[in-house]
């Protein structure tokens, strides 16, 4: 399979970029979450690899048997920034004040075995996981990144996970046009929606001209295959103005019965990685978004490190009347966020 997009979704694109702005998003930023922890890899206790971990960052996470689940991605050697998917818990209860422990014993749960995941061997990794529940089972999306013909390609992959979080069956995504399945050039970013007919939001990057087209879509995908039939993607967000480009950041929580919050990231014109929420319905429709609600300060935690200024999700959850985000922290820590859920309701700009 070739990295390429059929002419529907460039269609889509072409129309989304010409559109007006909708001026929901301004690039302002708010301060809405409360830092409960800062866990660097030094704090990770990795049980079933002996070798030194370098970085943990842009983590996954889930809440089960009144446990906040976390899975980082997991550096240990800069030498091709291989990468793998860790799981370790934190006390759910200390993750919306405080978070007492200072080390926690990890398990590498995922690293590059499928020939989609390493390509010739010589670089792979497994990255960004976002977890999910379809059907009653857990879901992992993760970026598998392996190396093609004209470079690095990462390839939106996901896996079904047992009770343990163990990942069983394996898969990735593909746009299926007349029959045939392709890929672009990179695929990331992706979220599924809690529902059976695995409804997903995601953001598959392509040469447009000079430039990377890069915008935040909405699709439905045969769970079973990995399909995503070419005239079901949708454009839903785009980079604004004030912004280098855009892209979903978190798995999808419920709002309602039939409303989702996501975290989406903003690049700005300065660089730096910033996050607000975004919600749309069950089948994937935008219904309003935030600004800015979560920032790397100026403190050394939070803005010094392998790339600095980004704060990255992958993990959203809510519990009791709180919303946790679990993030990234420049590409080497996990930073731990929460915020009452109405402070975060009362942000949001609705479209119509």
């Amino acid at each position: 399979m070739e990295p390429i997009l059929p002419n529907v979704l460039q269609k889509k694109f072409i129309s989304l970029s010409k559109s007006a702005p909708t001026k929901v998003r301004t690039g302002k930023s708010f301060s809405v979450f409360k830092r409960t922890a800062y866990i660097s890899p030094l704090r990770l206790n990795i049980k079933n690899y002996e070798r030194h971990l370098l970085a943990a960052f842009n983590p996954g996470a889930t809440i089960a048997n009144n446990k906040l689940h976390i899975f980082p991605r997991l550096v240990f050697g800069y030498n091709w920034y291989t990468s793998s998917i860790g799981h370790f818990t934190v006390n759910i209860e200390e993750a919306i004040s405080k978070v007492k422990a200072t080390s926690f014993s990890t398990e590498i749960i995922k690293y590059p075995t499928e020939t989609w995941e390493h390509g010739a061997g010589s670089i792979g990794g497994c990255e960004d996981a976002r977890i999910a529940n379809i059907g009653g089972k857990n879901v992992m999306a993760y970026t598998a990144v392996a190396k093609g013909k004209d470079g690095i390609l990462p390839l939106q992959a996901y896996a079904t996970m047992d009770s343990k979080f163990q990942p069983k069956v394996l898969n990735y995504f593909k746009i299926n046009h007349n029959g045939a399945n392709y890929i672009t050039s990179s695929w990331k970013d992706s979220a599924f929606l809690d529902t059976n007919s695995a409804n997903v939001l995601t953001r598959p990057a392509f040469k447009y001209g000079s430039t990377t087209a890069e915008v935040c879509w909405s699709a439905k995908m045969d769970f079973d295959t990995g399909e995503i039939p070419s005239e079901s993607f949708e454009p839903l967000l785009r980079a604004e103005e004030f912004e280098e480009k855009v892209g979903w950041s978190t798995n999808a929580v419920k709002l309602g019965n039939k409303d989702f919050l996501v975290g989406y990231h903003g690049v700005g014109s300065d660089f730096v990685y910033r996050n607000g929420i975004a919600v749309v319905n069950s089948e994937g429709k935008l219904l309003g978004a935030t600004d800015y609600l979560l920032s790397p300060s100026k403190s050394i935690e939070e803005y010094y490190g392998d790339v600095p200024h980004v704060m990255f999700g992958c993990g959203l959850v809510r519990y009791k009347e709180y919303l946790i985000w679990v993030g990234g922290l420049s590409d080497y820590a996990i930073g731990i966020y929460a915020a009452k859920s109405e402070d975060i309701i009362e942000k949001i700009k609705w479209i119509n």
